[in-house]
């Protein structure tokens, strides 16, 4: 008779599975909603990049006014500032980099101080077909105190001639009719006011002549 004899297992650990694993790899377990987080901040942060540079290449730099400027008068480059602007919806500008073309011209409108510049409001006044322009330099007492805005309306008046006798009758011309084109302003002198003004052609003879031997006086018109 045989005897078998039966040997015992070894006990496994609490836990342990009774077969063995295929492989000593550990699986990671995917977050679904950290996935989804990550691709949102990738989303969000590609559409403020796109935002930053629509608002970086849709900006430009314009000309804003330093200062007050009336019709007619003389701008300086110090009369402008540059300033960066996004999309102006239509509204009309004078680019930075046309600055050193408009000093030395003449306001065509009034400018308000703190306002973008508008395209077209500096240049030159142009004349009608039936006027010219002419220079006056009027001393003190010859010229209206105040302001004198481009298209004010004007009498220029004639005067004696200082050179014929004190009180000796000659016949002055007439009165001519004129308009302001550009105010007046100081002159080099620091005393005599300089302005040019608009008069009708067949008038600038005389008006040319009595400017040289000084002879005018300027009258403002109430119209």
């Amino acid at each position: 008779m045989t005897a078998t004899v039966t040997r015992p297992t070894a006990a496994r650990p609490a836990g342990v599975s009774g077969s063995e694993p295929t492989s000593g790899r550990l699986r990671v377990r995917r977050q679904p909603k950290w996935i989804a987080a990550g691709v949102l901040a990738m989303c969000l942060g590609g559409l403020g990049a796109a935002v930053l540079w629509g608002e970086a290449s849709g900006s430009a730099d314009v000309l804003v006014l330093t200062r007050a400027v009336s019709r007619g008068e003389i701008v300086a480059a110090s009369d402008f500032r540059v300033a960066q602007v996004g999309q102006l919806d239509g509204a009309s500008s004078v680019r930075a980099a046309d600055l050193p073309t408009l000093a030395g011209q003449q306001a065509l409108v009034d400018l308000a101080e703190g306002a973008l510049l508008p395209a077209g409001s500096v240049g030159r006044a142009a004349l009608d077909p039936g006027g010219v322009q002419l220079g006056l330099r009027l001393v003190p007492g010859r010229v209206p105190l105040g302001d004198l805005p481009a298209g004010t309306a004007v009498l220029l008046v004639p005067l004696e001639d200082p050179r014929t006798n004190p009180g000796a009758e000659t016949e002055l011309p007439r009165p001519v009719r004129a308009s302001v084109l550009t105010p007046p302003r100081t002159g080099p002198d620091g005393v005599a006011q300089l302005l040019d003004v608009r008069v009708d052609t067949a008038q600038a003879p005389v008006v040319a002549m009595l400017a040289a031997t000084d002879r005018i006086a300027l009258v403002k018109e109430g119209r």
